[in-house]
């Protein structure tokens, strides 16, 4: 769907009244939690305009049009950089820039600063602003990621569609959507998708068949993408809790499926991997005492798409 119509049909409606909110609240002093900062899917580059001056010259190119300075200062009141905070400016400041940028394209090199500002929306409308006139809509947010999700390939607003997805938030709950959308986002190696995704092919789930080596793999990998302490934390306990509880040939098929998969989804080698970050310990030498098994011979391991094997194909990249 054209972003004009899409606008047209799902967002305008609610517009008018989202900014009646916006602007009724004025004191900044709400904030989201760190948790959901986080997961706006913006807070990716440094921000460095913390004085009167850059603040001031920063705004100026936002009027001018200057998409990438709007971003920024969203995202300045977002966090409280430079400026006082205030969520509500935010979300007005986000809104202003999809309605106004409604002929972007993804292959336009505007694509991605404009995906940014549909996923802080987004999480905007998932949890609504604290003493204004926002209120959670998880109905809306789920259009708003969906569409970032699909026309743009925003890997953060796949990822978020998913747990919504798996969550029933917003939406009807369903299994095997959640791992089509993980699935777009595991193979751009997001840490956090692929260990979702690895978590639920590890122990299966409503529509979703248990396939344990693949779950493994997936999980070996997110531990080399992981970004910093919190998140590598998390997805080394659920790969450790894996292998605790699987049998040699599972931990052996999924060492196999993680080499396979290596160039296409692990952390390039050219890359400087994270401090946080562990290396990835074999599974076998993490289980030494484990009785001997008989390793099923059949796995296949020249897996460029295998994940596509989980049944469940994944949505393809918008037509250019």
């Amino acid at each position: 769907m054209p972003m004009s119509r899409w606008l047209t049909v799902c967002l305008t409606p609610l517009a008018a009244a989202s900014l009646v909110g916006a602007l009724s609240l004025t004191d900044g002093k709400t904030r989201l939690s760190a948790a959901e900062i986080g997961n706006s899917g913006v807070v990716t580059k440094p921000i460095k305009a913390n004085t009167t001056k850059a603040r001031r010259d920063l705004e100026a190119a936002a009027k001018r049009g200057k998409l990438d300075a709007q971003i920024k200062l969203a995202r300045m009141h977002a966090l409280g950089v430079g400026v006082e905070h205030n969520d509500a400016k935010a979300f007005e400041l986000y809104l202003k820039i999809i309605t106004n940028h409604v002929n972007v394209r993804p292959q336009d090199a505007q694509a991605r600063d404009l995906a940014q500002a549909f996923v802080a929306l987004g999480n905007y409308y998932r949890t609504g602003i604290p003493g204004s006139n926002i209120k959670a809509d998880p109905h809306q947010a789920v259009s708003v990621l969906r569409y970032a999700a699909s026309y743009f390939g925003n890997v953060e607003a796949q990822s978020n569609l998913a747990q919504m997805y798996l969550d029933g938030e917003g939406i009807e709950r369903n299994a095997r959507l959640a791992l089509n959308w993980l699935v777009n986002a595991a193979n751009k190696r997001h840490a956090k998708s692929q260990a979702i995704l690895g978590d639920l092919l590890w122990r299966g789930a409503d529509g979703v068949p248990r396939q344990p080596k693949k779950g493994l793999a997936l999980l070996a990998l997110a531990q080399q993408n992981a970004n910093g302490k919190k998140e590598a934390r998390w997805i080394e306990d659920l790969y450790a809790g894996a292998v605790a509880g699987s049998k040699l040939s599972e931990r052996l098929g999924g060492e196999k499926l993680a080499a396979s998969w290596q160039d296409r989804m692990g952390r390039p080698e050219s890359s400087t991997k994270t401090a946080d970050a562990k290396p990835v310990k074999p599974a076998v030498e993490a289980k030494k005492k484990a009785p001997a098994e008989k390793v099923d011979q059949t796995e296949k391991t020249t897996a460029a798409a295998d994940l596509t094997q989980t049944g469940i194909e994944a949505v393809p990249a918008p037509r250019q």
